[in-house]
């Protein structure tokens, strides 16, 4: 959609939301009836009780954000983002509308947008810690580490024992190779979420320190690293002619295979290297 259609749907909504007095009760009414099943998973129920709300006042903010939401979750997120948008437009003041809108673009793929939206939440609610943790995620999807320590740092202030954030922190700060900065972030996380084995053994690793085997969850996000590399270096570096879809179900294995038998028997400084090749991911 272009910027002239984004705007006149935009004054028809207006328009349409000039009928709020007389419809609002009767409105108000679907979007409670649709409530009562959503909150107990009854989506299919919830979808139709928010379709005959928005049948009746298509402007309508809160019943087009709970349409977009349950679109989401029954696996539809691209064709939530439109009501999302709608609710926004509506409700622009709303922080959660723009937090929720940007968790929907960043299922997507559509990370810029996605950034736009944790911002705005922010700017409205600058307190909205989850808005801050977001926002830090989807910094270091992008490869924005710089930006993503601020917003890492800012969570913490927000919530000192955030040890989601805490780690991500020290991701970001270990791919800059700020390695006494990242230990330290990591030690912290650690202090916070002492079960966080993924996070346990990459101390081990930036400290030299040899371990028998790292646990699976850092075996298998390794893993899902070294995957969209592994086609590219193939074809664009070894040159090797093979077939698409046996790349794609090689790359799978091949990565899953090394980091699970080759890994644990590196020094420890190569298998720190081994986890510079890509882009930390979020949520250790």
């Amino acid at each position: 959609m272009n910027r002239a259609e984004r705007r006149r749907q935009q004054r028809e909504l207006k328009r349409q939301a000039g009928d709020t007095t007389v419809l609002a009760p009767q409105v108000q009414a679907l979007i409670e009836q649709g409530l009562a099943p959503h909150r107990v998973g009854g989506l299919d129920n919830a979808k139709v009780a928010y379709e005959q709300a928005l049948a009746l006042q298509p402007a309508n903010g809160q019943a087009n954000y709970l349409y977009g939401v349950v679109l989401h979750q029954t696996g539809r997120s691209e064709d939530g983002i439109p009501f999302l948008e709608r609710a926004v437009d509506a409700v622009p003041d709303d922080a959660s509308y723009h937090f929720d809108l940007g968790n929907l673009l960043e299922t997507c793929g559509r990370l810029d947008a996605a950034q736009k939206s944790f911002e705005r939440a922010i700017e409205i609610d600058a307190n909205f810690t989850d808005a801050h943790y977001n926002l830090g995620n989807n910094l270091l999807a992008q490869g924005r580490l710089e930006a993503a320590i601020i917003v890492c740092k800012q969570v913490l202030e927000l919530r000192p024992e955030h040890a989601k954030a805490c780690s991500n922190l020290g991701n970001a700060l270990q791919s800059l190779g700020r390695l006494d900065e990242a230990q330290a972030a990591y030690i912290r996380t650690l202090e916070l979420s002492p079960e966080n084995h993924a996070v346990r053994h990459m101390l081990h690793a930036l400290r030299g320190e040899t371990v028998p085997k790292p646990p699976a969850e850092f075996v298998a996000r390794l893993s899902d690293r070294y995957e969209p590399r592994f086609e590219s270096h193939v074809t664009k570096v070894l040159a090797y002619a093979i077939p698409s879809d046996c790349i794609v179900h090689w790359s799978s294995c091949w990565a899953r295979t090394f980091v699970s038998t080759r890994l644990p028997t590196l020094a420890p400084g190569l298998a720190c290297a081994a986890w510079h090749c890509a882009p930390t991911p979020a949520n250790w």
